[in-house]
């Protein structure tokens, strides 16, 4: 929610129990390979949390030194790579208005491996948003919201390490 909160909520609908606290914004949420919430907090950057325990950790929060301001969504690949949108470096989710008027282009697409290597895979990215792995993993896709596009980044094959469009 708005405040930093996560909940789970019953299959029934009847049962709401605050699993954790993140101290800023969660917005993408995904469950790693280890079945902990893997959140994208626009705030607090990359975060692990166990819903067991309610504890936050994290995983990511700056970039180059530079701390992020609009970690936004994430996909797990089967090896415990995560890809993830930082959506702008110059705006946060409270302006993200004027990222789309400004038209920044600071968006990116980042990835993160099981030994903690981050590498910024994308950038110059028009509002990095929702992030998708193709079902081989063969690919990887970002929304490119302010762009109205899809980018899509090959990662094995003859094409990896090229991108292109999809609209």
């Amino acid at each position: 929610t708005e405040d930093g909160a996560i909940f789970r909520i019953s299959h029934d609908g009847q049962q709401v129990e605050r699993v954790a606290h993140t101290g800023g914004r969660p917005l993408g949420i995904e469950i790693d390979l280890d079945g902990r919430l893997l959140v994208c907090d626009a705030h607090q950057g990359l975060l692990r949390v166990d819903t067991a325990t309610g504890a936050v950790e994290r995983v990511v929060d700056s970039v180059a030194g530079t701390r992020m301001v609009f970690c936004n969504n994430a996909a797990v690949a089967s090896d415990g790579t995560v890809w993830f949108s930082d959506s702008s470096t110059k705006y946060g989710i409270e302006k993200w208005k004027d990222d789309f008027v400004q038209n920044t282009r600071t968006g990116r697409l980042l990835k993160v491996t099981t030994d903690g290597t981050l590498e910024v895979v994308i950038d110059g990215l028009a509002f990095a948003n929702g992030v998708a792995l193709s079902p081989d993993e063969d690919f990887v896709c970002v929304a490119e919201t302010g762009g109205r596009t899809v980018v899509r980044r090959w990662i094995t094959g003859p094409r990896a390490g090229m991108r292109d469009l999809r609209c």
